[in-house]
């Protein structure tokens, strides 16, 4: 189990190619299953809430992409770009369907909600208006994030 506090600020130009799409949290133990909590910590509901998708036939495909990132990243950059469109478009946060993955719905954030989920389900901050977004704790997007890895009955 870990516990962190969050605070996205990174505006979409400054993202790497694979902060631009959905993920699924790691399970360091193939025989665990990974959960996650977040709690919002701020009062602006414009700096988004969290989006889950399901993923597109090119599934395989990410999966090499996540094990060439964990060698090089420059070379899943460009693996990216060869095979997906979206990292030939300008870059943005992930808000809607694409051809990785398929948009199934979105939670809006509210100070002091919390959500909890599968790590599994591909999930991504949903952020539509990247410039509201500040490194000023108290105004910024600042969430805590709770991580379990937990063994199936």
């Amino acid at each position: 189990m870990s516990t962190f506090l969050s605070m996205v600020t990174l505006q979409p130009g400054e993202l790497s190619a694979v902060q631009r799409i959905c993920h699924t949290d790691p399970a360091p133990d193939p025989r665990r299953t990974p959960y996650a909590a977040l709690i919002y910590l701020f009062h602006n509901e414009a700096l988004g809430g969290t989006s889950f998708f399901e993923y597109r036939k090119q599934y395989e495909l990410l999966k090499e992409v996540e094990a060439i990132g964990n060698k090089d990243s420059d070379k899943a950059t460009k693996f990216l770009l060869e095979n997906f469109p979206t990292f030939r478009k300008n870059a943005t946060y992930m808000t809607a369907s694409n051809e990785i993955a398929n948009l199934l719905c979105t939670i809006p954030a509210r100070f002091n909600r919390m959500i909890f989920y599968s790590g599994q389900i591909p999930h991504n901050a949903a952020i539509a208006a990247p410039e509201l977004l500040t490194k000023d704790c108290r105004n910024g997007r600042l969430t805590l994030n709770v991580f379990a890895d937990v063994l199936p009955k």
